[in-house]
């Protein structure tokens, strides 16, 4: 796996070095970090928003569903739990950073296809309390893809890697800077 800078050096962590900085060939937004990876057509996203309204152990649900809702497909959420300290060990504590998972899927058809993909959602939330932000982690994976989707070249990525690449990006992820929350 690769260190990566992200947000100017103000956050470190590790993607593998076969993900490409999206930034280099298209408009990525301020608030966002995307990595991608041509041959299994999966990508990790690091989003900087504004906390959402709402019960805290529900986070994660409503920034899955918000994602649902974008890409305009059918998801379904296979577990959701907190994430142990430890498992983010850079970050402050859960009294100052509350950290939740889920692990869900989406139907989702790209470009308009009639042909839908199905995309496993691997989603940390972390909410730092004290600078009112939320940190958004995302890795989709296609687990199937649709023999008339646009993607279909692509290799499917066994559970074991997506699950240690997801577990190798939360614990290197490290906040360097906190001003960049006082934007």
């Amino acid at each position: 796996a690769m260190q990566r800078s992200c947000f100017g050096g103000a956050i470190t962590c590790q993607v593998p070095a076969s993900y490409v900085d999206c930034s280099e060939f298209r408009q990525i937004p301020d608030n966002q970090e995307v990595y991608a990876h041509e041959e299994t057509d999966s990508s990790v996203v690091i989003e900087l928003l504004q906390p959402v309204e709402g019960p805290l152990e529900e986070l994660a649900k409503y920034h899955f569903e918000e994602l649902r809702r974008v890409n305009e497909a059918t998801g379904h959420i296979l577990t959701l739990q907190p994430l142990p300290d430890s498992s983010m060990p850079h970050l402050p504590p859960a009294s100052k950073a509350f950290k939740q998972m889920l692990v869900g899927t989406q139907e989702i058809a790209k470009f308009n296809e009639e042909a839908r993909n199905q995309v496993h959602f691997l989603l940390a939330v972390i909410r730092l309390l004290e600078h009112s932000t939320d940190i958004l982690l995302t890795f989709n994976v296609p687990a199937y893809i649709h023999p008339d989707s646009s993607s279909a070249r692509a290799a499917p990525m066994t559970d074991d890697a997506r699950d240690h690449l997801f577990s190798a990006l939360l614990a290197s992820f490290t906040i360097h800077d906190f001003s960049l929350f006082h934007g």
